[in-house]
């Protein structure tokens, strides 16, 4: 998994260099688990690899799948924070479709929520959906 991770995150920096170099400054970001952040050097080898391609940390985000594992690993935690401390963005997925509540979701510093698609589909033409996203979006602030 671990050689996986690499290859995504290699051609990831790849194509933001490319976009850089056609006038383009799109934000993306990677996917990750817990096995992926835990190691002590993630951080700074996935810092290291932006800095060699002289590229800006602020274009790479890394959204984590909603899981309380993330919560019973310190390694994984201490992985979010030393990602964060690096100014890389930290973005919760698909929000709501799992089983972390509010309080879990506290406890990890995050640049950005994504509620999960089942909540805000009929946000329009639902309104419970708009009053569930509503009362989501005020408790996580």
């Amino acid at each position: 998994m671990r050689e996986f991770t690499e290859w995504v995150i290699a051609h990831t920096i790849a194509q933001l260099s490319a976009w850089h170099e056609h006038g383009l400054s799109l934000p993306i970001s990677i996917v990750l688990t817990v096995n992926h952040i835990s190691p002590p050097d993630f951080a700074e080898n996935f810092e290291k690899k932006l800095w060699d391609v002289c590229f800006e940390l602020g274009f790479l985000g890394v959204e984590y799948l909603e899981t309380p594992r993330i919560l019973e690993s310190t390694a994984a935690l201490n992985g979010l924070k030393m990602l964060k401390s690096r100014v890389f963005k930290i973005s919760l997925y698909a929000f709501g479709a799992g089983y972390i509540n509010i309080n879990y979701r506290r406890k990890i510093q995050l640049n950005i929520n994504k509620l999960d698609r089942s909540i805000v589909s009929n946000i329009n033409d639902d309104k419970s959906n708009y009053i569930i996203v509503g009362s989501i979006i005020r408790l996580l602030k």
